[in-house]
């Protein structure tokens, strides 16, 4: 069976979209969401590797055409999803002939790559940044180089990835993530439906939306708790972490080191809407991280929160350098308690609550993600 050549017809592969909830997924979903607005004619298959069929018909983006199909894979042994999802693939490429296969993660342009030499359909790869990292498997890295195109989420990441593994510059297309603008709103527009448990009376409260696990250490939650003593010195203040994974032990362990118990709570995992209401909360939004570049961030400001991230990663992107926040050492405790002592003072523009929305709005608004689409769409109909 061959594809209707009137409706393009393309395979997108993703880790998650509705699974979990993460900087990537979320970034997965605003793709789907902006090619539905951008270019509704358009069939797209999207196979998803960590989510399964209910998550997507409980989660799937509205859509009146049905051009859009989820397949999700998810099994309780990780070589049945992978061997699932492949054979899939196979066949969806070799018998309805795509016109190009979307790799969302590094993780599957290996099997695109194989699957691309044996029907002859281009494909292209997204790099968000963290899994490009130190270094990769082989197979991982033909699959990086060997993609017809490479959308980064930040001019970070292509230079990790430039500098790494010498992939081809002319390869590379910018692709940053946006975010909701209508849900992400102003404090002073929006109600607050916090039930707290922690009675909060002058204190200024800093916050920080993360993964809790091992591998996100790099989020530079330690560092902030270390900066807390000298912050405190200055100001009173109440540090909410919202995430949950393995890594609360060893932080709450560091909290009690410190004699902080009284002002540090891990909220664990929480709605949409409860996020967001504790961005209303929040006086500074507070992670020196290492990120490809940090949806956080841009929830943060279009909310008008202050920002403090880290100096030496992809939060130069939505802080647009160091025009909309303080960028730290992540690894520097009193750089992160001056930066957030200016951010409370109130006194400079990076405070500013509608100027910091609006000059996020311009750069990363969800009209402006649909324009980039709709360039990433011209890719996919000239290769």
């Amino acid at each position: 069976m061959k594809n209707r050549a009137d409706k393009p017809y393309y395979i997108f592969l993703f880790g998650a979209v509705y699974g979990y909830v993460g900087g990537i997924e979320q970034f997965n979903q605003q793709i789907l969401k902006s090619w539905m607005r951008t270019s509704p004619e358009d069939r797209i298959d999207v196979l998803v590797q960590e989510d399964d069929y209910q998550t997507h018909r409980k989660n799937s983006v509205p859509h009146s055409n049905g051009n859009i199909r989820f397949f999700g894979f998810q099994h309780k042994f990780k070589i049945v999803t992978k061997l699932k999802m492949v054979f899939y693939f196979l066949w969806r490429s070799i018998f309805y002939s795509p016109s190009h296969i979307f790799v969302g993660h590094i993780s599957w342009s290996f099997p695109a790559l194989i699957i691309s030499k044996l029907t002859g359909t281009p494909y292209s790869l997204m790099i968000h940044g963290s899994e490009v990292l130190g270094s990769i498997p082989l197979t991982r890295r033909l699959g990086l180089n060997q993609a017809g195109h490479i959308f980064v989420n930040s001019k970070d990441t292509q230079q990790k990835c430039i500098s790494t593994y010498k992939t081809s510059k002319e390869k590379f297309f910018l692709l940053p993530p946006t975010t909701d603008e209508m849900f992400f709103t102003l404090k002073e527009k929006a109600k607050n439906t916090l039930q707290l448990n922690t009675p909060i009376k002058n204190e200024n409260i800093l916050l920080t939306v993360a993964r809790l696990d091992a591998r996100e250490r790099h989020k530079g939650i330690d560092t902030t708790i270390r900066a807390l003593p000298a912050i405190l010195e200055t100001v009173n203040i109440i540090y909410f972490v919202i995430g949950q994974g393995g890594d609360l032990k060893r932080l709450k362990d560091l909290v009690l080191s410190l004699d902080l118990e009284k002002k540090v709570f891990f909220l664990g995992a929480l709605t949409n809407e409860e996020v967001r209401d504790y961005y209303h909360l929040a006086d500074c939004y507070v992670m020196p991280s290492d990120e490809g570049f940090g949806i956080v961030y841009l929830e943060a400001l279009l909310c008008g929160v202050p920002v403090v991230a880290g100096d030496a990663d992809g939060s130069a992107e939505p802080l647009q350098g160091n025009k909309l926040g303080w960028r730290v050492n992540r690894k520097n405790p009193d750089q992160v308690a001056h930066a957030v002592l200016e951010a409370l003072a109130g006194t400079d523009p990076r405070s500013n609550s509608k100027w910091l929305r609006d000059e996020t709005i311009k750069v990363f608004g969800l009209n402006r993600f649909d324009e980039r689409i709709r360039d990433v769409q011209k890719f996919f109909t000239t290769t």
